[in-house]
């Protein structure tokens, strides 16, 4: 997968401090669904941006292509409790003195968006493999100094949407997960805000008194391994916070089947009453069997019940539950319910910290 959306310009990274104000003041970006309208993409997600001027469609939702071709379109994260001015952030230009690009054959091009797994010479001066970044948009918050907005040319701009790392329509725009984070170093954390959605926060969550994280700071193949009460066997942990969705092993799937799944698939997923003479989904996924524990160094760190992937929509209740294909327990959006987690991204290796 290509993931070239926002990237910082040369050599140069902006600071990002650790959060020393109130993690409820922080300023965040919600995950709102995706613009996908496949069945497979359903419950995806990403960050919500704003494009000004407004993209165009048809009336059947096709994007239509701009009559001014050298049009110039900013692509903003749209934050929420922001204290800064009104326009978003302070915009910098390519006269602005950052620091001194690479001195290589890239020089030429200062502002630029890469595919990080294609980097051979040869592929990297075709004119097709990069992103041309007019300005960028800086914003400092109590947790440090992040870019949350780019300007484009409509050329850049289309070939994003084709590699998928902006998702448009008429009603909304995200930009991935991803992309955004594999390509703006800092510290954030995933969280449930308030009952009301999933968001993306600036700076991270600090232990406070009778309140502290369930894990350190870990690479993804140091993660705690899974395992549900049922099943005896531990299997690797991976998040994937683009998505509503958990997946679990193909034999903890299978356990599943024969007790869970007397409902009907729709699609990809089980669909049942929520509720009725015989049949309880709720209570019956939130029993001791399928209590899930998360284990590192032989002791328990935590615990959670598949309930949280179960998506109600009047009487009728959705198990936002598949069969992984990599044989591992992959926890989506819905465990942010229960537990934040925090996201370094300063090094070389993305680290989580679970709270």
């Amino acid at each position: 997968m290509r993931t070239v959306l926002i990237k910082t310009f040369g050599l140069v990274t902006v600071g990002v401090f650790q959060a020393h104000h109130q993690f409820a003041r922080a300023q965040y970006v919600k995950l709102i669904p995706a613009a996908s309208t496949q069945s497979s993409e359903l419950c995806k997600r990403g960050l919500e941006v704003v494009i000004k001027p407004p993209l165009i469609f048809t009336k059947t939702g096709r994007l239509i292509k701009p009559e001014k071709s050298k049009q110039l379109y900013q692509v903003t994260l749209v934050i929420q409790d922001q204290h800064s001015s009104k326009n978003g952030g302070i915009w910098e230009s390519g006269d602005l003195s950052m620091g001194k690009p690479r001195k290589s054959f890239l020089s030429r091009t200062r502002y630029f968006f890469i595919d990080q797994e294609r980097t051979s010479e040869r592929i990297l001066t075709r004119t097709n493999e990069y992103v041309k970044v007019r300005r960028r948009s800086r914003q400092t918050f109590g947790s440090g100094t992040y870019y949350t907005g780019w300007e484009f040319d409509w050329k850049s701009l289309n070939k994003l949407i084709e590699w998928k790392q902006l998702d448009v329509s008429s009603k909304s725009t995200t930009v991935t997960v991803e992309s955004y984070l594999s390509n703006n170093k800092g510290r954030y954390a995933f969280t449930w805000n308030n009952d009301i959605s999933y968001v993306l926060r600036f700076g991270t969550k600090e232990s406070s008194e009778g309140n502290h994280p369930h894990t350190s700071f870990l690479p993804e193949n140091k993660l705690p391994t899974a395992k549900m009460t049922l099943d005896n066997e531990l299997y690797t942990l991976k998040f994937n916070f683009a998505s509503e969705i958990i997946e679990v092993p193909v034999w903890t799937h299978r356990l599943l089947e024969p007790i869970i799944f007397r409902s009907k698939q729709a699609g990809e997923f089980h669909q049942a009453k929520c509720k009725s003479p015989d049949y309880d989904i709720i209570s019956l996924i939130s029993m001791e069997e399928f209590v899930t524990k998360l284990i590192l160094n032989h002791k328990t760190v935590l615990t959670f019940t598949p309930s949280l992937y179960i998506k109600q929509n009047g009487d009728h209740c959705t198990l936002l539950l598949k069969k992984s294909s990599a044989n591992v327990w992959v926890l989506g959006l819905p465990f942010l319910r229960e537990y934040f987690v925090n996201v370094d991204t300063t090094g070389t290796t993305i680290l989580y910290q679970i709270f």
